[in-house]
């Protein structure tokens, strides 16, 4: 990848003069793949800037490593397969799973690859061992709430592999993310849920040098938190009525987990008496009425952003957790009930 030397010139000019530049597209195509075009990518850069001005405000060394980092790939910052969230003054990096599916098909990794999530709605029966399985057949309609998600491969020599995760266990993954609550992770779950489990999945996976780098590449030391993730409960079987037992153990224990932390604010009254526990929902209510935004539009922001599910029709129906997350970015939230 690239080096923080290579980018101290750019900084002293501005980002969307510097994307013009004759030797800024000289970096890229030196950096980028043979059948990649600089004049594309510096066009697409250029859109991306548009499309979220806030990346502007970011370090200039930040933001052009980001995009030699992503030429590099042979991935274009296209909100498709690569995206690039501001985080602060910081530019960051994000490619989803259509981004890294690409580049294990460009790369002949494998013959074939495919990762989704699976609904409660779907068919879905996982098992390991001799007689190894795993089949999913989505529903036509309604699919229902997501549960868990899955990566499978078949290799060169024709074996077949793949990883299971929880929603309990991506969850755990997208907190820790400095982009938890922004870009893809918002927009985008479901596919930043696949990549979680195939990045997870192509650690056991016999992957060219250039696909691992990849990988590999930053995004908060996800290399760690892999490795800190407890392994998928729902392929422990053939079972699937015992899986998903199991699974829907480990989310109420995880959201009971969330709850106890997000009712541990309590303010001291002035009597110094009997303590009164603050809630996300009393928060979020006080908020709205503060704003006076109409709780039927903050719910439909919520569903927008995947947050809840159509089932969700009063506030008190919502999670303490996904409420908390909302506070965590109010102001993202308010900005989205009044436009």
């Amino acid at each position: 990848m690239t080096t923080n030397a290579t980018l101290a010139k750019p900084a002293k000019r501005q980002i969307r003069d510097f994307l013009q530049s004759d030797e800024f597209r000289r970096q890229v195509e030196l950096a980028m793949p043979k059948g990649m075009r600089p004049e594309r990518f510096v066009r697409i850069a250029l859109t991306a800037t548009i499309r979220n001005p806030k990346l502007l405000s970011c370090t200039q060394e930040s933001f052009f490593k980001c995009l030699l980092d992503l030429s590099a790939m042979g991935l274009e910052p296209d909100g498709k397969r690569a995206h690039l969230v501001p985080y602060g003054a910081e530019c960051t990096l994000i490619t989803d799973y259509k981004g890294i599916a690409e580049l294990v098909r460009r790369n002949g990794d494998v013959t074939y690859l495919h990762c989704d999530v699976v609904g409660m709605n779907d068919e879905f029966q996982c098992s390991y061992g001799t007689e190894g399985k795993l089949a999913h057949i989505p529903s036509i309609s309604d699919r229902g709430k997501i549960w868990c998600a899955y990566s499978f491969v078949r290799l060169k020599g024709g074996s077949e592999e793949w990883e299971v995760m929880s929603v309990a266990e991506v969850e755990r993954i997208r907190k820790r993310s400095k982009a938890a609550n922004a870009g893809p992770w918002v927009t985008d779950w479901n596919e930043m849920a696949k990549k979680t489990v195939f990045r997870r999945h192509s650690k056991t996976l016999p992957l060219s040098p250039r696909t691992r780098e990849a990988l590999e590449y930053g995004e908060d030391n996800e290399a760690d938190r892999f490795r800190a993730a407890v392994p998928a409960k729902v392929a422990a079987g053939p079972h699937l009525a015992t899986d998903l037992g199991a699974q829907l153990e480990a989310d109420d224990l995880l959201a009971a987990e969330h709850k106890a932390a997000s009712e541990s604010t309590k303010p001291a009254p002035a009597d110094q008496g009997q303590l009164e526990v603050v809630t996300p929902l009393e928060v979020v209510r006080a908020k709205l009425s503060e704003a006076g935004c109409p709780t039927d539009t903050f719910l439909a922001v919520l569903k927008r952003n995947r947050m809840i599910g159509p089932e969700a029709q009063e506030l008190a129906m919502i999670a303490p957790d996904i409420l908390q997350t909302a506070l965590d970015d109010w102001e993202t939230v308010l900005a989205q009930i009044k436009q």
